[in-house]
């Protein structure tokens, strides 16, 4: 059997001993846990600082956008009612022109038939004395 080195009385421990260190250990780890746990909270109420911010700028910039979305909802309105005139004019122009040759090729027709006629009767009155 192994035997116990040697030893003086004075160096066992008491109950009172033990006591005295458990609570003073239970001490230093209480106040080391509250360290912790401040610094913990410290950077919890950092995080909600930077989230605050962090929203502001959000809310800022979405603003911002939807600004600049807003003036070119209308930009293109304006653009597209231009347009739209434009298009009318346009095709108002093309309805003219259409009209106009329309017209001309109408007149064009009853003169070629006209002339066409006139021949037919000269033919007929020089072919045919009576």
């Amino acid at each position: 059997m192994e035997s116990f080195p040697p030893f003086d009385w004075h160096q066992i421990a008491t109950k009172e001993d033990l006591t005295n260190g458990l609570q003073a250990l239970t001490a230093e780890v209480n106040g080391q846990f509250a360290q912790v746990h401040g610094e913990i909270t410290q950077v919890h109420g950092e995080i909600k600082r930077v989230e605050g911010e962090l929203s502001i700028a959000i809310a800022t910039l979405t603003e911002k956008v939807a600004i600049q979305i807003q003036s070119l909802a209308e930009k293109l309105a304006e653009q597209s009612a231009a347009h739209s005139t434009e298009m009318a004019a346009m095709s108002d122009r093309i309805s003219r022109k259409v009209d106009r040759a329309f017209y001309w090729a109408a007149g064009t027709l009853v003169a070629v038939v006209l002339a066409f006629a006139g021949t037919v009767v000269t033919v007929v009155t020089v072919a045919a004395p009576f």
